[in-house]
Parts: C-alpha cells; sequence; structure tokens
C-alpha cells in the first residue's frame, strides 16, 4: 500500500524483510511494516466476522438490502466483499474502512445472484480471516420505501396510562406484553429490548420482577425499513391492597392482615342490623348498626356506645365513632373495589348479653391482585 506493506500469512508460513530486518510468520499470523522501517512483529489475525444477513440462499425483493455481521474483537473497521462468485475471484464491490458491522448499498444492485463475505481488519491494518462467502438473489429493483407498522399488546389484567389516575402501564401477574407488526412485502423481524437490554420474544412477554421497567421494540421489514414501538414505562404490581383501621376522631389503630381470598367464605352483605343492646338491662333497648361504604373505605357504627374488642384493641364506638376500615394500594392508590359482609350474634342471657361477630373483607386493585381478612370481633360491657 501506499507508504508501507501488509503481509498476511493465512496457510503454510512465510518470513517478511525490510529495512535490514527479517521477521518470521507463522500460519495465523501477519506484519505490518511502514515505508524505509523494519517491519512489525507479528502478531495474530483477527477471527472471521459471523454473517446475519442476508442469509445463504435469500431470495430479496429488494435492490439495496442491509448487510449485517457480527463485531470481532480488536477490529478497527471493516471491510465488505460483494461478488459474482463463491471464491470472490469477480468482485462486484469492495468496501473498506466501515466502522460499524453493517453497511447498505447506494444505490441497486440490479437483478442476479450474489455472493458476499465480511473482513474484520486490526489497528495496524492487517485483515484477519475472511467470512464464508453466502449466496443470496436479487428478485426486484423496485424499492420499498414504507415503514413496518408496530403496535404494541398487552394480555391479561393490566391498566392503560389515563390521564389525571396512571401515567404509566400497570400490569398483574398474569399479564403479558406482546407486539403485532405487519409489513406489505411480508411478516417483518421483530427486536425487543427490557431495561435496555435485547432480549428473546418469551423475555419480553414476562413475567417480570416486581417493580418498574422500560420496554421498546422494532420491526424490520425486507427491505431493511424500520418502524418503532416507543420506549415505554411500565409497573408489574404482584402486591395485593393493604388494609388500615381506625376509629372516627380518633385516627388509624394499625393494619389488619390479610390472607388469600379464596378461603374466605361468602355470606350475603347487609346494609343494616339491629339488636338488643348489651350495655343494657331494659330488653327493649335495641342497638343499630349502619354501614356505610364506598370503593376504598368501610364504616360500621353503632346507633348507641358499645365497646368492643377489635384486632386484639377495645375501643369505644358510638353514633358519631363509628370502626373504618381503609383500602390502599401502593401502586394503583384509589383503583380498587372491595366486598364485604358481616354476621354478629347475640349470646349469653338477660343481664349477660353480649356481641360476636366476624367481619369478611375482601379486597382486590385493578391489576386483580387480591386478598382478604376474617376479622372476629366481640362487645365488652
Amino acid at each position: 500500500t501506499s507508504g508501507g506493506a501488509q503481509l498476511m500469512v493465512y496457510e503454510g508460513a512465510g518470513e517478511v524483510s525490510a529495512g535490514g530486518a527479517k521477521v518470521e510468520l507463522p500460519r495465523g499470523t501477519g506484519s505490518a511494516t511502514a515505508e524505509g522501517a523494519p517491519p512489525g512483529p507479528a502478531e495474530k489475525l483477527l477471527d472471521a466476522p459471523l454473517l446475519g444477513e442476508p442469509a445463504d440462499l435469500a431470495q430479496l425483493a429488494r435492490p439495496r438490502p442491509e448487510f449485517r455481521w457480527s463485531a470481532v474483537a480488536g477490529a478497527l473497521s471493516y471491510t465488505l466483499e460483494l461478488c459474482r462468485d463463491a471464491g470472490c475471484a469477480k468482485l462486484a464491490d469492495r468496501v473498506s474502512g466501515l466502522a460499524e458491522p453493517a453497511w447498505r448499498p447506494p444505490v441497486s444492485l440490479g437483478l442476479g445472484t450474489f455472493f458476499w463475505r465480511a473482513t474484520a481488519v486490526s489497528r495496524s491494518g492487517l485483515d484477519g480471516y475472511p467470512a464464508e462467502t453466502r449466496s443470496f438473489a436479487v428478485t426486484s429493483e423496485t424499492e420499498d420505501q414504507m415503514l413496518p407498522t408496530i403496535r404494541l399488546q398487552v394480555d391479561g389484567p393490566h391498566l392503560a396510562p389515563r390521564f389525571g389516575l396512571n401515567t404509566d402501564y400497570i400490569l398483574g401477574r398474569e399479564a403479558r406484553l406482546g407486539v403485532v407488526a405487519l409489513d406489505d412485502s411480508g411478516p417483518p423481524r421483530v427486536v425487543c429490548s427490557l431495561d435496555g437490554v435485547e432480549v428473546d420474544e418469551a423475555t419480553w412477554r414476562g413475567p417480570f420482577a416486581p417493580g418498574r421497567h422500560k420496554a421498546g421494540c422494532q420491526a424490520y421489514d425486507a427491505a431493511g425499513n424500520r418502524g418503532e414501538l416507543a420506549t415505554f414505562e411500565f409497573v408489574y404490581d404482584v402486591e395485593p391492597p393493604t388494609l388500615v383501621w381506625g376509629i372516627e376522631g380518633e385516627g388509624p389503630k394499625g393494619s389488619l392482615p390479610l390472607g388469600p381470598a379464596e378461603d374466605l367464605p361468602r355470606q350475603p352483605a347487609r346494609q343494616k342490623l339491629e339488636g338488643d343492646d348489651p350495655h343494657s338491662i331494659w330488653p327493649w333497648h335495641r342497638q343499630t348498626f349502619l354501614i356505610e361504604d364506598d370503593t376504598r373505605q368501610l364504616v360500621l357504627r353503632p346507633s348507641r356506645p358499645l365497646r368492643i374488642v377489635f384486632a386484639g384493641q377495645e375501643v369505644e364506638l358510638g353514633p358519631g365513632k363509628g370502626l373504618w376500615i381503609l383500602a390502599d394500594d401502593a401502586i394503583c392508590r384509589s383503583i380498587m373495589e372491595y366486598d364485604y359482609d358481616l354476621r354478629l350474634e347475640i349470646r349469653g342471657g338477660l343481664f349477660r348479653k353480649r356481641y360476636e361477630g366476624r367481619l369478611r373483607l375482601e379486597v382486590k386493585d385493578w391489576v386483580d391482585n387480591s386478598a382478604g381478612a376474617g376479622l372476629p370481633f366481640e362487645s365488652r360491657r
């Protein structure tokens, strides 16, 4: 080359002499020599790249296909050879100095059968081993410039972003990600990433580690056109809501233990319960329980003063001091629902009456994470 020389020995052995010095070159080595200088030391030739696209014997309905191959450690650049024969004795084109392991011809290759290979070039300018040639055929001179379409598909319990409620996708335990990619030239090649790393389809679909993630996909058609599914964030939520209880006017008293909701027996819910007042010796003194509830909170309010033991604590209730239970969720927040029933029984004789009750609660967020609690309580005189 201008200003120097490179000698590569792929088979057998050789030597190079310059500037009064000689360097032996065994098989698989080479030497770079600057003009007027002794030859450089023998260095190992770089391995051959692994060819990617076009695949061997591919039939391409596009005149400007994209060529891709694997990166080689230690390579400064790459050379691509486009040939008319398998041995590359008849070159159609040779492109050197490629910084990345990819190339797309600027003009149409024309119809016909071609062979191609790539070679890694070291920092000293030595050509490594060339890849084995692959053949492909160009069957169309029409340039495809239409981008493939790609859209997100979420299966299972999930919540899409909604203005004023949640800015990210929320996926439940059984939710899975998917994409639908279409192109007129045939099914495009889809490449997806999760948290900045390219992953296979099974990993991208899920399940995922609990918490926040980033995902995105690209679809490549046969002409190398790329459609993109913009990177989006989602939260993988596998935790059910929590239950907190307290007394009106006194604030929270503590949290309630939760278990599998399916283990709890169901009873019809009633909005009003009546019975003899256990705090009175007069049988005509009636105690009425009013139940108020919305999507997050349940309030049990007696019409007359009543002392009960609930969640291990003795509390006093009354017309303005109801027992409340609040459902909360770290991710879905108020986006949830619950179901409940309340059963009360009166035990004892005329002067030793007491209430024994059980409150059953099932709480579920909007991505189907659910749990329940069966909560006993009894009145105290």
